[in-house]
């Protein structure tokens, strides 16, 4: 290759591959402004409504309390049922929904759709196709009526 062909080469490529970085970018950013709004104005302790949508087994909407950090109490909503305690890591904190969405973010998947709360900051909607031509891994998730909460014992 000629100097002058590895030039073109690089004028060529150097705007394909900042367009590929900058949609990924934009994503950190627009993530890294809501995890910064949601660690401003977050309660110590919440709960909101879980729904994740997969094709996989037990599925179902839930309503989960998070005291500093850590789930302590998961209820199904369609039967009303407290989960057994050693449940409560199959289901996540917005911090930990934070940072699956920041990976999620870095995969560059196929499609992503990403809605953050307008209030608070936390990841709403999450609708992702990590692979285009791979069938069945697609998900997504909402987070519902989040609100600042008692200590779930209160609540038995």
């Amino acid at each position: 290759m000629n100097r002058r062909s590895g030039f073109l080469l690089a004028v060529c490529l150097v705007p394909l591959m900042a367009a590929c970085s900058t949609e990924e970018d934009e994503r950190l950013d627009d993530l890294a402004a809501a995890r910064s709004q949601w660690i401003a104005d977050a309660p110590a302790a919440y709960d909101f409504t879980y729904l994740r949508s997969c094709f996989c087994p037990d599925v179902f909407p839930a309503r989960v309390y998070v005291d500093a950090g850590v789930v302590t109490l998961v209820v199904d909503l369609q039967s009303s049922d407290p989960l057994p305690a050693d449940r409560n890591d199959d289901f996540p904190t917005v911090e930990q929904l934070f940072n699956e969405l920041e990976e999620l973010i870095r995969l560059e998947p196929f499609q992503l759709e990403v809605r953050y709360d307008p209030e608070l900051g936390y990841p709403s909607y999450v609708s992702v196709d990590i692979e285009e031509r791979v069938v069945d891994e697609e998900f997504s998730y909402t987070v519902e009526e989040l609100v600042a909460s008692m200590q779930p014992e209160a609540l038995l």
